[in-house]
């Protein structure tokens, strides 16, 4: 029972896991997308109809370069985004297929080096995401086999004809080395199936358990923790990744609006393409809100909500509604301040203005 209930928990770390860049990477093509084809268009017609000389002065080398970029997602962004998903799913498809040995070296590669490759090699966490679940499952399952009276060799016969090519591979490794070394238990579990930490955990716990076996047993049933929290902690890493990689490109594309608006020099004009992007943002609101129970490994739980009472004191609750509405009452003031000195700075010249000057005068 405590077996079926690990492989469950390890399960839904993996799952949880998973959810996090099938959210974020679609959300970031949708936001990509309109801006590239509804946000940076609406400026570039408005810098076209301002004339030729205010069109060059408007196409700088860097807002080309943000042009190009949207250009080449409205073209090309269906075909981007369709080989992305293939790429993935063969990826997911040869994961417990793919037994070469590179694939051994790669995953017997230390997890920070995996990390500093992350941009250029993003395949590699993967694999040792992979493995870590893998080999939980694979010792919570010999672990009820040897504790039920199978022998060490009798239970990766059974692991190696019910699992997949990958681990059969890894398992028949294992076998190899201990027909050759019948002893040499941690040098046959080395080959690259197990991580460093459980290799380090295996080597202490053989020199208080005489039998093999049970030091299998022992880490099967109670290793099981320090395996999710493996699996965690490469998830978080690589979820970190991708949101930065993904906020990165975002910021680009925001930055590069930015610069065209400001480009402009009719204000009214860029107002009317700055509003395209403030609707598009509207989108990301309750991204942002549900963002606490999407990515709970990243963020906080939520301290307030409407299904439950508040997990805070009551002192702190008041304060912090206290705060919280001090911090929208500054919000609304600044807001309205800033408004009130652009239409006075953009009717400077008109008539209304002169009068409103000599009244307060």
């Amino acid at each position: 029972a405590q077996a079926v209930r690990d492989q469950k928990l390890a399960r839904s770390v993996v799952m949880s896991a998973v959810r996090t860049p099938m959210i974020l990477l679609p959300g970031v093509a949708v936001f990509a997308y309109v801006i590239s084809s509804k946000a940076i268009p609406v400026v570039a017609k408005t810098a076209a109809s301002a004339g030729p000389s205010a069109e060059a002065m408007v196409w700088t080398p860097f807002n080309s370069l943000v042009r190009t970029v949207a250009n080449g997602l409205v073209q090309y962004g269906w075909m981007m985004a369709l080989a992305l998903v293939i790429g993935i799913a063969f990826y997911f498809y040869q994961l417990p297929r793919w037994t070469s040995r590179r694939r051994y070296r790669f995953e017997a590669m230390p997890r920070r080096r995996a990390i500093l490759l992350l941009p250029v090699a993003p395949w590699l966490l993967p694999l040792g995401l992979y493995r870590d679940f893998q080999v939980g499952m694979m010792l919570s399952a010999m672990a009820v086999m040897l504790k039920a009276g199978l022998t060490l060799r009798n239970s990766l016969e059974v692991i190696r004809s019910t699992s997949s090519p990958w681990m059969r591979g890894h398992v028949r490794r294992i076998l190899v080395h201990l027909e050759h070394n019948t002893t040499d238990y941690v040098g046959a579990f080395s080959k690259g199936l197990l991580s460093p930490s459980l290799l380090a955990r295996l080597a202490s716990t053989i020199r208080t358990q005489p039998q093999f076996s049970e030091v299998l047993i022992k880490i099967g049933l109670d290793g099981a923790a320090e395996v999710r929290k493996e699996v965690s902690s490469t998830a978080a890493v690589l979820n970190t990744t991708l949101l930065i990689a993904a906020g990165s490109f975002l910021l680009f594309l925001y930055i590069g609006f930015i610069a065209l608006q400001a480009s402009i020099d009719d204000a009214r004009r860029a107002d009317k393409a700055g509003a395209v992007l403030a609707l598009v943002g509207v989108v990301n609101i309750p991204i942002i809100y549900f963002s606490v129970q999407w990515w709970n490994t990243l963020h906080q739980g939520s301290s307030i909500n409407f299904r439950s009472s508040p997990s805070m004191a009551a002192i702190m609750l008041v304060a912090m509604l206290l705060v919280t509405l001090g911090f929208w009452a500054y919000t609304f003031a600044v807001v309205l301040a800033r408004l009130r000195c652009i239409i006075l700075e953009r009717e400077r010249h008109t008539e209304w203005i002169k009068e409103y000057v000599e009244k307060s005068a």
